[in-house]
This record gives C-alpha cells, sequence and structure tokens, in this order.
C-alpha cells in the first residue's frame, strides 16, 4: 500500500491521460460524460501543493473535449 501511495501523483497523471486520449473520439465523449468524469476530473484544476501543470494540462483536455459534445 505504501508503495502506491508514493506513486499517487504519476498514478493520477496517467489516469488522466488516458481520460484524455479516450475523450477524443465519439464513444469516449459519451462514457465520460455517462461516467461524470467532468465533475470528478475537475479537482485537479484547482491550484493546490499536490496538483502539476501536466493534472491541469490533462484535466483542460478532458474538459474541453466533452463539453464540445454536450
Amino acid at each position: 500500500m505504501e508503495i502506491l501511495q508514493n506513486k499517487h501523483k504519476k498514478i493520477a497523471e496517467l489516469c488522466l491521460r488516458v481520460l484524455g486520449n479516450m475523450s477524443i473520439n465519439h464513444e469516449g465523449k459519451e462514457e465520460c460524460i455517462v461516467n461524470k468524469v467532468i465533475e470528478r476530473s475537475y479537482t485537479y484544476l484547482i491550484a493546490g501543493p499536490g496538483r502539476s501543470y501536466e493534472d491541469a494540462l490533462n484535466t483542460s483536455l478532458i474538459l474541453m473535449s466533452c463539453s464540445i459534445h454536450l
């Protein structure tokens, strides 16, 4: 469990990147909207000690890709 806690930031970054890639095509956008990915990933845009530039960039990609579909 400790190993996962040490890698949490990298895992979160990679998950956001995967979701961003998913949201590029129509089916992925639909899946992201159904699973409320916008709502859940929004916290990575909030400035704080744990947020990285990559987190904000990946989250903004998700928000833009999904909101175009809405």
